[in-house]
């Protein structure tokens, strides 16, 4: 073989070797890739612990945790062609997407949780435009949001929007607040709803502060994780085993694979099965409207808020139905519940649902504020998908009841 043979026999066997790296490299990418979203959907679809188990492995030993976190805020929508991308109003809905600081344009400022991050307000738009002209919809809600959110908002918001008109659906996400269940809380409830960890549950874990000993929020995962081991190790070795010993996805195939060993292991520890989900029997009223003191100030505080800058406030009460197929609120030990073992039965929960209704109604008579009895007209069952969220055609029809007021109350006129 000569030389040049040999130059292109080296020339071709490198591209080869590369070849094999960047499969391996592509391979562990991947894997990795794969492990985390099954982890994450693991954590969404299968809570493979028993309230006494999440119990027991959310708290970090007492001189853990140095800091707190308050879950306010939480989130905002994904971006899509109606989410604002600028530097007004990211992160929320805005309609017609192009209209987001248009002139000569009718605002109006939808505030609420999940019942009013919907097309609702864009139906409520569609309708008002053929009578009022061109309509900007400000949709500045979000799931798991509640009234002091929406204070929050508004006082952020309103001198960029300049509304015409000021929108507000509440009820449900402050009434379940009045709960501590143990997936999404701390234990105590607090009249700031900061023991509500909401729909960032996923990510963070509950400690006790080493300051007081008191419950608090600290954020997994990341690297102090490692905190959790016993003594701390923060090496990469010891993140490992942390992320290890936390998985809940190899927590789940050690249970299926090893379920009898388990139990045996279980039972000889003095471990006993956590008790069965027993229903409970009718609430005290200070249990089931715990936050209503709370909902009430927020609500009057948005009304005050309206007044003072002489913006017309619209408040609806929330429809509501217990009879769905499929509850989501009524489900045992998740929302509405202490203990995550007893949960409320429909009977209270519509008689909570009805009392923050009645604070609604009760703010009727404030300044530059009106007030739609929204509940009573849309009762069908047909009509939800859960006790309190609809299907579209339920929406469609809440957007047109909505329309139809403002138009029969004139409370907008031109620009």
């Amino acid at each position: 073989m000569t030389g040049g043979d040999e130059g292109e026999g080296a020339a071709k066997a490198k591209p080869r070797w590369r070849r094999g790296a960047r499969a391996a490299y592509l391979i562990l990418v991947n894997t990795l890739a794969l492990l985390v979203l099954l982890e994450a959907g693991w954590r969404l679809v299968h809570d493979v612990t028993t309230p006494e188990d999440r119990k027991a492995r959310a708290f970090a030993p007492p001189d853990r945790v140095g800091y707190t976190l308050h879950p306010f805020m939480q989130m905002a929508n994904p971006p899509d062609e109606r989410t604002d991308a600028g530097p007004h109003m990211w992160g929320w809905r805005v309609d017609p997407p192009g209209a987001v600081m248009a002139p000569n344009r009718l605002r109006i400022l939808f505030l609420g949780g999940s019942t009013t991050n919907t097309d609702y307000p864009s139906f409520v738009r569609q309708q008002l435009e053929p009578a009022l002209g061109a309509v900007t919809v400000y949709n500045v809600s979000f799931d798991w949001h509640c009234s002091l959110h929406s204070l929050y908002k508004f006082w952020t918001y309103v001198d960029e929007i300049h509304p015409d008109l000021v929108v507000v659906l509440h009820n449900i996400n402050d009434f379940y607040r009045g709960f501590t269940p143990p997936r999404y809380s701390l234990p105590q409830y607090r009249a700031d709803y900061s023991h509500y960890s909401g729909a960032m549950n996923l990510f963070w874990s509950v400690g006790k502060s080493k300051y007081d000993q008191r419950p608090v929020f600290y954020a997994r995962p990341g690297l102090r994780v490692a905190d959790r081991l016993d003594p701390p190790d923060r090496s990469f070795t010891g993140m490992l085993k942390s992320l290890v010993a936390g998985s809940e996805v190899l927590r789940g195939l050690r249970e299926a694979i090893g379920g009898e060993r388990l139990a045996e292991l279980q039972r000889r520890a003095g471990v006993q099965d956590a008790p069965e989900r027993v229903e409970s029997k009718m609430m005290f009223a200070d249990e089931v409207l715990r936050s209503l003191p709370a909902f009430e100030r927020n609500m009057g505080n948005l009304a005050a808020s309206c007044a003072l800058k002489q913006v017309p406030l619209l408040l609806l009460t929330m429809p509501f139905s217990i009879d769905v197929p499929n509850p989501s609120f009524l489900l045992p030990g998740r929302m509405m519940t202490n203990d995550g073992i007893h949960h409320m039965q429909p009977a209270d929960f519509a008689f909570g649902m009805g009392r923050f209704n009645e604070a609604v109604l009760a703010l009727r008579d404030e300044p530059r504020t009106w007030v739609f009895d929204l509940a009573p007209k849309l009762t069908e069952t047909r009509l939800f998908l859960d006790e309190v969220h609809f299907i579209q055609e339920g929406v469609k029809l809440e957007g047109g009841l909505v329309a139809d007021y403002i138009l029969e109350h004139r409370l907008l006129g031109e620009r």
